[in-house]
């Protein structure tokens, strides 16, 4: 409870930051908070013998630590642009309106597709010990993966968010392209990564044989992943540079809408069943995401709300 305060604090501080096209304070406050928590855990827990209450306190300190060091950072960042808080404007409820506008649609946006991944979980999870255990060391690969693609989204949210906001439509489309043609790059650099070495990243995560082969009976799913999942990540960052979050959250209910009753029948029809499901509804949450880009480019709506 201590630290809750702190990590929303450094969620809005690292948002802040990138909207500011700076991500290198983010890098700064999240490798501080980590290191921190690190130190202190081994102070706490091992050399003073604290236990888990050690391992709370070292916890809650990191969080503060990254905060204070994000306010610092945003100080520096705010003389740049000098001027003065307007406080009587944080008492009116239409300046409010728009932030927890899109707060709202992001968050039902996440939970639609979280509840879509907790379903396809569960119906996994009625296939066996060893199917369970491949499913999950080969969903380790997609989350590196969407470290990377998410990272190339942050930059799309940013540089898209600045042209669209100076009303410069050749700057929104050389970021979009710009983005976009290293988003594929690394897209497929992951597919042929997984394909060829795929054995060995299975390899390092468990060395009972069942789950390994198991593994690699469905790893070419996970190298398909990469060059389906680009498309939505690469989308989701241009929507939420231009703050349309509406639109972003009506693909993803779509999707999950669309994509819920074929998951929920899957898992009869077994894991290679569960995969398809899987990489479709992938596909339909780009797909969806691009045709409302693509009306919204055609009636040049990105500069209009």
């Amino acid at each position: 409870m201590f630290g809750l305060p702190a990590a929303l604090a450094s969620y809005a501080l690292v948002g802040w930051f990138l909207g500011a096209q700076n991500a290198r304070a983010p890098l700064a406050i999240l490798l501080i908070t980590n290191l921190v928590n690190i130190a202190l855990n081994l102070w706490f827990v091992i050399g003073l013998d604290w236990g888990v209450v050690g391992s709370a306190r070292a916890s809650v300190l990191a969080e503060w630590t990254g905060v204070v060091l994000g306010l610092l950072l945003a100080r520096k960042t705010l003389r740049a642009w000098p001027g003065q808080i307007v406080w009587s404007a944080l008492k009116l409820w239409s300046n409010w309106r728009p932030l927890l506008a899109v707060n709202r649609d992001i968050f039902l946006r996440t939970l639609a597709l979280q509840s879509v991944m907790f379903l396809i979980t569960v119906q996994g999870a009625r296939l066996g010990d060893a199917t369970v255990a491949a499913n999950a060391l080969l969903l380790n690969g997609l989350l590196l993966t969407a470290h990377a693609l998410d990272g190339l989204a942050h930059a799309v949210e940013a540089l898209c968010g600045h042209a669209i906001g100076a009303r410069d439509r050749d700057k929104l489309r050389c970021s979009l392209v710009v983005a976009g043609g290293w988003s594929l790059i690394a897209s497929v650099a992951f597919a042929l990564l997984f394909l060829v070495g795929g054995h060995g990243f299975v390899s390092v995560q468990t060395d009972i044989p069942e789950v390994r082969a198991t593994a690699m009976t469905y790893l070419p799913y996970l190298a398909l992943m990469p060059l389906l999942a680009v498309w939505s990540y690469l989308l989701d960052g241009l929507f939420i540079g231009a703050t349309r979050a509406r639109e972003m959250r009506n693909a993803m209910l779509f999707s999950a809408a669309g994509i819920a009753p074929v998951a929920y029948l899957a898992s009869s029809h077994g894991n290679h069943a569960l995969w398809l499901t899987f990489l479709a509804f992938t596909l339909l949450r780009g797909l969806s995401l691009g045709a409302i880009a693509w009306r919204l480019t055609r009636r040049d709506g990105w500069f209009v709300h």
